[in-house]
């Protein structure tokens, strides 16, 4: 029986790795302002229960064991912000509301009956992946925890030969939260915030992320169709509020089309060109651009 769970948790993961990216999703929206009731918590799998039941803690920023399945799933949600590290987890369970506790000893109960019962619930419900980009997009963002020991410097392309932005400044603390995109040879795609409603897009080398043999990062598939600048617009790495304005790039300008990404309703086209004789990678309207098939 226990092989059985353990094959039921092993696939829960699995899923996870191969579809998970940053999202406001939550298992149970109010676990934390009502009480649960057995009946349905024993509609749920197994396995997904456990998700359930941390959910409560990452809600107030629990440590998770880095690595584990459960920190790789919650370090992919927006809303989770973990505490810092002077703050221990011991504080953390015990700010638990009087809700919150109710439920933490009733998901535990009906895991432990469900355990002595033999009754993993295979099909009972389980992780649905929620996508932080919409399905028009090719380009979709999952939010990890990278270690590294330094600030690391981000550049516009998969090379330190590209524009960085930030007249050359650009850079990334580790310890800040991180959306990746993927990777393109030794260099990774990433979105992090500079300021409040202001984001960046580029890449760090890969080299510099220490538990990068423990992440599942994807491979990027870039499309590298030739494209057309339909008329002066505006190059930014940032699709979130297009402030961070690389350059305007003028009308009949050609261009690498690599992707597309949307961003609450607004469709942006990822593309390759220079500016100031420098290669640079940035995001112009879709409408803007028009792609040779």
């Amino acid at each position: 029986m226990k092989k059985r769970i353990l094959a039921v948790a092993l696939c829960l993961l699995m899923m996870f790795a191969a579809t998970a990216s940053a999202s406001n999703y939550h298992l149970i929206e109010d676990s934390d302002t009502r009480k649960l009731t057995e009946e349905e918590l024993l509609e749920w799998q197994y396995g997904a229960l456990g998700y359930v039941l941390n959910e409560i803690y990452a809600r107030h920023g629990y440590h998770f064991v880095s690595g584990s399945a459960y920190e790789r799933y919650f370090a992919a949600q927006e809303w989770y912000v973990e505490q810092p590290e002077e703050v221990k987890n011991y504080d953390i369970l015990s700010g638990l509301s009087p809700i919150e506790k109710n439920n933490e000893r009733l998901i535990k109960r009906v895991r432990a009956d469900m355990l002595i019962a033999g009754n993993e619930n295979p099909e009972g419900r389980g992780l649905q992946p929620v996508v932080y980009s919409s399905e028009n997009s090719s380009m979709e963002f999952t939010k990890m925890k990278l270690e590294a020991y330094r600030l690391l410097k981000v550049f516009s392309g998969p090379s330190n030969k590209y524009y960085r932005g930030a007249k050359g400044r650009a850079q990334v603390s580790p310890n800040g939260p991180i959306w990746v995109c993927g990777y393109e040879g030794n260099w990774v795609l990433i979105m992090y915030d500079t300021n409040k409603d202001v984001c960046r897009v580029g890449y760090i080398e890969k080299k510099l992320i220490d538990n990068r043999k423990t992440l599942v990062i994807p491979e990027l598939k870039f499309e590298y169709r030739k494209a057309t600048i339909r008329t002066n617009s505006i190059l930014t790495d940032d699709p979130k509020a297009s402030k961070n304005i690389i350059d305007i790039i003028r009308s009949e300008r050609e261009a690498v089309y690599l992707g597309s990404y949307q961003y609450e309703g607004k469709n942006w086209a990822y593309i390759e060109t220079k500016v100031g004789g420098k290669m640079v990678r940035g995001f112009v309207a879709a409408e803007q651009v028009r792609v040779e098939k």
